[in-house]
């Protein structure tokens, strides 16, 4: 049975005029990282991400890779890249991943 997991290395975000940079504050989807499911919880996981829109306080995008695994080999499912639009009215700092609408 396939597997579905978020690529820890895949998490980056980045900053007006800035380049891609990797997350290390993981925040509100810290209790998904290093974890597998089945593609109905993954389908659920990504439905509540597309709902609540995660973002980094004034980061321009948030970008995510969600991988599924079968007995041969792993493979892209979905490739997520949150803009984040109030970016400009956000103080630049906290690097947690927070959801917008929670």
């Amino acid at each position: 049975m396939d597997k579905y997991f978020i690529e820890v290395n895949s998490i980056t975000y980045q900053y007006p005029y800035g380049i891609d940079k990797k997350v290390t504050d993981y925040g509100v989807l810290n209790k998904y990282i290093g974890k597998e499911f089945s593609r109905k919880e993954i389908d659920k996981i990504i439905a509540k991400m597309i709902l609540k829109h995660p973002y980094i306080d004034n980061s321009m995008n948030l970008k995510l890779s969600i991988m599924r695994k079968t007995a041969k080999f792993d493979s892209f499912y979905h490739i997520l890249n949150f803009r984040n639009y109030n970016y400009e009215n956000q103080v630049k700092g906290d690097t947690a991943i927070k959801y917008e609408l929670d």
